[in-house]
């Protein structure tokens, strides 16, 4: 089948000989046209007999016994298959085996000089791949490795890295390379420790630190309504209480550079990040430091059954679904809902534990910490993280309260 953006010259070509590697009848005449048959080498094509030579017999076969135990080799097939190659390697070094195969696929698949440009990290996505190209990738490594795999593949294991993984745990029968807990292998008795944190409170707290030399100083926290969420700071005010659509105070505890958030770090478009709202930004970040601060390198998470859970409420940020959004469409249902809160870190780390996002009010951060302690004792994960967020992108809760 033809594609986008590829000569018709050198796919036709390998579609026909695709076909033909399959065993199907094949015939050429109308695409070589009067082209010449040449000799190819054989010796790709030639096997070593390993079949014992039994010596003639001369007398009943019960008389001759042929001891094979210590002359014959194993097959060659062994060492030369996948399976063989990867025996005796470690995690790392299968990984990186067979993750150079696939991007040496893709990069044939997808025209790249070479697969030295493919990024084992990023995405299939944003490497390129449609689902036809996908289902191409699969067919290319089912024939290469000998096992079957899925025309979702690329879907379930969404870069080169993760699903070399996937393919090293399916051809050596491994419980897979991360090194982490597994669910299966929780004990329900074990006690559960907190061993990286990160955070964001009014007064300027950035760190754990901040929040320790805050509380020890006795700093207050409590500042001005904030200039940058575009609220109408004049109108807002009113001294009487009681006076409709207004709020008798000027101060509050506020996360006063909860607008800023680096968007390309988390591979997340400027037209997106305007739509997601402050909380699901401020979960991201803090999502990360907390694994930074336990010493655990982000990435080597993906795929492992950590889970994520998060205290969080829905706010009054942007506009209404129905409502016009500029260069927003498209991205403010994920942006806005408060279930994606969870699901977001779990998608950006490439998580497959429990994801859940829940709402109990000022108690939201303390429920979401319960159930992340009771998925841990459970068996349902083996690594969590738990949290909460409030940002308050409208004066809404002022005025209400």
């Amino acid at each position: 089948m033809l594609q986008r953006d590829k000569g018709e010259v050198r796919t036709v070509p390998r579609a026909l000989a695709a076909v033909f590697a399959s065993g199907t009848e094949t015939d050429w005449a109308p695409l070589l046209g009067a082209g010449r048959r040449i000799a190819l080498p054989t010796y790709p094509f030639q096997r070593k007999r390993y079949w014992i030579d039994t010596p003639e017999l001369t007398g009943p076969a019960s008389d001759v016994v042929v001891d094979i135990s210590a002359d014959v080799e194993p097959e060659e097939e062994d060492s030369e298959s996948w399976t063989g190659r990867l025996r005796g390697l470690t995690d790392a070094q299968c990984i990186t085996l067979i993750a150079d195969l696939i991007r040496w696929h893709t990069a044939e698949i997808l025209g790249y000089d070479t697969e030295n440009e493919v990024d084992r990290a990023l995405p299939f996505k944003e490497l390129g791949y449609n689902s036809l190209t996908s289902v191409e990738l699969r067919s290319r490594l089912a024939a290469d490795l000998g096992i079957a795999l899925p025309s979702s593949l690329v879907y379930d294991h969404p870069t080169p890295e993760v699903l070399a993984g996937h393919i090293v745990t399916t051809l050596l029968g491994t419980a897979g390379a991360t090194g982490l807990p597994t669910a299966a292998a929780a004990a329900y008795d074990e006690p559960l420790a907190i061993v990286g944190m990160a955070c964001r409170y009014p007064g300027g707290v950035a760190s754990p630190e901040d929040l320790w030399q805050l509380v020890a100083s006795g700093t207050d926290a409590i500042g001005p309504l904030p200039d940058g969420r575009g609220w109408n700071l004049d109108a807002l005010y009113a001294p009487e209480r009681g006076t409709p659509d207004t709020t008798y105070t000027r101060h509050g505890g506020f996360v006063y550079d909860a607008d800023t958030f680096d968007a390309e770090f988390f591979g997340v478009s400027p037209r997106e990040a305007q739509a997601m709202e402050p909380q699901q930004r401020l979960l991201l970040e803090t999502a990360w430091e907390s694994l930074e601060t336990a010493g655990i390198v982000p990435h080597t998470l993906k795929g492992s059954s950590t889970g994520v859970f998060v205290g969080a409420m829905t706010q009054e940020y942007g506009p209404r679904l129905h409502e016009p959004a500029k260069d927003a469409g498209g991205y403010l249902l994920t942006g806005t809902t408060a279930s994606v809160a969870s699901g977001r870190i779990a998608y950006s780390l490439g998580l497959e534990g429990p994801a859940v996002t829940v709402d109990t009010a000022c108690s939201a951060s303390l429920v979401a910490l319960h159930l992340a302690a009771q998925a841990l004792r459970s068996g349902e994960c083996g690594l969590a993280l738990a949290g909460g967020a409030t940002v308050m992108a409208s004066p809404g809760m002022f005025v209400e309260f």
